[in-house]
């Protein structure tokens, strides 16, 4: 009997030890319980969209994002950089006006620029625009890389520089920016200011816009990451003067951050009652130069880093970066390396633009798999769920869904097969079943699905 006890749990034994490893090799994973909460509004969004910063339009991969992606919110450079002293002059505003006009040739840089803004406008695309870089002769010691101070005495000069390139490219361009910023004052990239600089850089600039006539008012922030950097706005917002001259809230969210760190900021606009504008979306700044771009670790990291800011954020604008051939959404055909084609971290842009519209409002939604998150978004009668899965395949079961859904569109994105359109998923009794396939991203939803053109402008 004893023998037979020892050969009972050898093959108990052997049976769960098979059972484990087919497991392991078939990748089961639980299945995805997402429900939604229709009835919850969490935060409207104003539009989503794209830096238009280096890199000028007639760039294949410029084009190619104005002609294929609904943008609906833009950030430009305003290039002011090449500058020659004009100091002595009498009158300031025409001596900075005279430059700017001068630098508008074709084949410049700055023209294309302008170009640019000017199709932005055409379109009526609410837009930001930004300070890179200054000429040298602008700041307090010799320029360097990042860090760059503005001398103090260069500021009746720097004032009549800005207003009069938004007046320019107003007068003759009809583009006027929403609001203006340095980038990353924080870090000083490339110019920096202290928390109490950037509070009366906005006053200074501020008041010089108002009595300008311009309507192009202030970014609150601008800030380089989204964590630990929230103080950095406090000297600002206590301060009632310059307070009246922002437009916005704005961080970059390079790096990302812990919910706890990302709520600090809708907590704040709210408060301001201002919108929060994600003016640089990404999580990675240095991926073009560590040639991680495009790679699959970065693109699947992408796509969870867009769904966190929609959970976490709650933006009402995000931008990302970028739209030009830095940090490019087309990369060579393998097939024929003379072509460019979008890649995954473009077709991922296709699934937020085309289907979070402006005026969408976001609603409550909740995952129980932490490689599942799950965004969903409403608009008038018209709803889209967003569900990325950054690990293997799986079923999602849906629920909560609107009584009155009894179809959804279905359009989904692999690393190596982008913007599929799948069979409508029937909906009974506010549930839905679909697979998902590993590293992906789905959309379902009641708009109408456009077809993935890999066409570039003219070819």
């Amino acid at each position: 009997m004893f023998t037979n006890q020892i050969r009972l749990r050898t093959v108990i034994f052997a049976f769960t030890s098979l059972f484990a490893l087919a497991t392991q090799l078939l990748a089961i994973e639980p299945d995805a319980n997402l429900t939604l909460d229709a009835s919850t509004v969490r935060y409207s969004i104003q539009g989503l969209g794209g830096n238009y910063v280096f890199g000028g339009l007639a760039n294949p991969i410029t084009a190619y994002t104005l002609s294929h992606l609904p943008l609906a919110f833009s950030r430009v450079q305003m290039q002011l950089e090449n500058l020659k002293p004009f100091s002595d002059e009498k009158d300031l505003d025409a001596a900075a006006l005279r430059q700017i006009t001068e630098m508008d040739k074709p084949g410049s840089g700055f023209f294309s620029s302008m170009k640019i803004n000017a199709e932005l406008a055409r379109r009526k695309i609410p837009c930001i625009i930004s300070i890179w870089r200054l000429p040298a002769w602008m700041y307090s010691a010799a320029a360097q890389g990042n860090g760059n101070r503005i001398a103090a005495d260069k500021w009746p000069v720097l004032l009549a520089a800005i207003a009069q390139y938004l007046k320019y490219s107003k007068d003759k361009y009809g583009f006027e920016p929403i609001a203006f910023s340095f980038n990353e004052p924080d870090m000083g990239v490339h110019v920096k200011f202290t928390a109490e600089e950037h509070r009366d850089a906005i006053k200074k600039i501020g008041a010089h816009l108002a009595e300008m006539k311009l309507k192009t008012r202030m970014v609150l922030g601008d800030v380089v990451h989204p964590s630990a950097t929230i103080k950095y706005l406090n000297p600002t917002v206590n301060d009632p003067e310059a307070l009246k001259y922002c437009a916005v809230v704005s961080f970059h969210s390079w790096g990302g951050a812990s919910p706890k760190e990302y709520a600090l900021w809708p907590a704040l606009a709210s408060r301001l009652k201002l919108p929060l504008i994600v003016a640089e979306a990404g999580p990675n700044s240095r991926a073009l130069k560590d040639g991680s771009l495009n790679t699959p670790k970065h693109s699947l990291s992408e796509m969870k880093h867009y769904q966190e800011l929609f959970l976490y954020a709650c933006p009402n604008a995000v931008i990302h970066w970028e739209y030009t051939p830095d940090f490019r959404l087309l990369d060579k055909d393998p097939a024929d390396p003379k072509k460019l084609v979008p890649n995954f971290r473009c077709a991922l842009q296709k699934h937020w633009l085309t289907f979070v519209v402006p005026n969408s409002k976001a609603l409550k939604t909740d995952t129980d798999q932490p490689a599942v998150l799950f965004t969903a978004f409403q608009t008038g009668k018209n709803y889209t769920l967003q569900i990325s899965n950054n690990g293997p395949a799986r079923k999602a079961n849906l629920t909560g869904l609107p009584a009155n859904l009894k179809r959804l569109n279905k359009v989904t994105s692999e690393l190596s097969n982008l913007f599929k359109q799948g069979e409508a998923i029937q909906i009974k009794d506010g549930k839905a079943t679909i697979d998902l396939p590993a590293e992906s991203f789905t959309t379902l939803t009641t708009l109408n699905v456009p077809k993935f053109d890999n066409s570039l402008p003219n070819s």
